[in-house]
């Protein structure tokens, strides 16, 4: 799954206008936020703690506040089917969770979009002992964008079972050529019946148990600490007391997880087998400064650099910082740049090294001096950029109002129902404001900025 090791630095440049901007954003690493990159649902095992993010908690619900939406994707080549179980399943079999009565209907509200000659299907296995008692599979195809009841039958049988397991999958299991990518089914209130219509409840079939997987990231940076997390391993760029300047600092640690090594890394563009992506960036600063420690594990090697680009210019100045000897002091660092022409867009990047357990820590980064101070003067019209798109996580939103206003910033989909509200009482020049999308279904939606007299929006795909 990872690359890390031999990362290849693909930049995706941004087209268009860009902003007055020249400081590193958080580049005191002040400001971190806790940040949830997925929920599990109580009871219930999905993909998502394999680091496969196919399984999202939606508030879209039929009963209650929330459902769970499952969504076959593509990764690296391959096809992935999301599926919830109530239980277990492995090569040796089903195993559920206790259960003692002989419902004879399996209830549950369903929304679903199945691509074409692709099946959905919801499973339901009992047993006795470890003995098969019986296995309904019930397929679903096409589509159904409202909420909509199903009772599904479930054949009788033969004696009373001591356990259950439930299965819903996104496609076609039983014949993995017919799923397709982007076939989804969305599930709520899940319930057994039996002789007389006795509802009987199933361990979290209203899908509003979840438990979150939180992780503190630095404001404005990218890591690889939400994955390690999902994973169950220990996020390798933390916030660290021991700062240069303020009273933090990002840790970055190479650890050794499932016999690879994945390093430390914060940066502001993505992180995922490759590294891409940036901001946008529009100044010529004539220096780039910080500081660091290195604490490195036998021969090792940690990096520090920024990147400038542009459409017409491809890379304008390319400048890295090797260090391959201990540093237990603060060590600042001046770098003097070579910003011949206006970028459009700007990637910094920091990793600690190929070895388990070498260490870097980094503070006070700043780009200064050139025409840092006047770009970050210029007056503008009103403008907006959103980055990266499509988007997986975090959707950063820029925007830039020629005069202080109210301003808000809204998420819709196209349908036109607002799923974010954010109000902000707007101070002339660049603001920034970030975005959990994670949660959000995949596909396209509308982000808008509003103020006093206008209005701009843009449209942004959720991968």
């Amino acid at each position: 799954m990872y690359k890390y090791l031999h990362l290849t630095l693909l930049f995706t440049l941004f087209s268009g206008w860009s902003f007055g901007q020249g400081e590193l954003d958080n580049g005191d690493f002040e400001n971190w936020t806790n940040d949830t990159v997925a929920a599990i649902p109580d009871f219930w095992n999905t993909l998502t703690l394999s680091g496969v993010e196919n399984t999202f908690k939606s508030t879209d619900a039929a009963n209650g506040v929330y459902s769970i939406r499952l969504e076959t994707v593509e990764e690296n080549g391959d096809t992935i089917p999301a599926f919830a179980m109530l239980g277990t399943a492995g090569d040796n079999g089903f195993f559920g969770v206790p259960y003692t009565s002989e419902p004879d209907t399996l209830h549950g509200s369903f929304k679903y979009d199945i691509a074409v000659g692709d099946s959905a299907f919801v499973l339901v296995y009992f047993s006795s002992f470890g003995i098969p008692l019986g296995l309904d599979a019930y397929p679903i195809t096409g589509t159904e964008t409202n909420w909509t009841q199903m009772d599904l039958p479930i054949t009788p049988l033969p004696t009373t079972p001591d356990s259950v397991w439930i299965g819903i999958v996104a496609s076609n299991i039983f014949n993995e050529m017919n799923a397709m990518p982007g076939s989804w089914i969305m599930a709520d209130h899940l319930w057994f019946s039996g002789s007389g219509g006795v509802a009987d409840p199933i361990p979290n079939g209203d899908f509003e148990m979840w438990t979150d997987i939180t992780v503190e990231l630095p404001d404005d940076y990218n890591t690889f600490s939400n994955e390690l997390a999902l994973l169950g391993a220990t996020p390798n760029t933390t916030r660290s007391a021991d700062a240069f300047s303020g009273n933090s600092s990002a840790r970055l640690e190479s650890i050794l997880y499932n016999g690879e090594v994945i390093p430390g890394v914060v940066t502001n563009g993505e992180v995922a087998d490759d590294l891409a992506g940036g901001i946008p960036y529009m100044a010529q600063p004539a220096t780039f400064s910080g500081a660091y420690k290195y604490a490195p594990v036998g021969v090792d090697t940690g990096f520090i650099g920024v990147m400038f680009f542009s459409d017409a210019a491809g890379v304008i100045d390319s400048q890295f910082i090797a260090v391959d000897v201990v540093t237990s002091a603060w060590t600042p660092f001046n770098v003097t740049l070579n910003v011949a022409s206006q970028p459009d867009s700007m990637i910094f990047v920091a990793w600690s090294g190929s070895n388990t357990g070498s260490v870097m820590h980094i503070d006070g980064l700043e780009l200064s001096g050139g025409t840092v101070s006047i770009a970050n003067a210029d007056e503008a019209s009103d403008k907006i950029k959103i980055w990266p798109n499509p988007v997986r996580d975090r959707l950063n939103v820029a925007y830039e109002l020629s005069r202080s206003k109210n301003a808000t910033i809204s998420v819709h989909d196209l349908s036109g129902r607002r799923l974010i509200t954010v109000e902000q009482n707007a101070g002339r020049g660049v603001r920034k404001k970030q975005f959990d999308m994670h949660d959000l279904p995949r596909g396209a939606y509308l982000i808008t900025l509003k103020w006093d007299g206008g209005r701009i929006t843009q449209k942004v795909i959720r991968q």
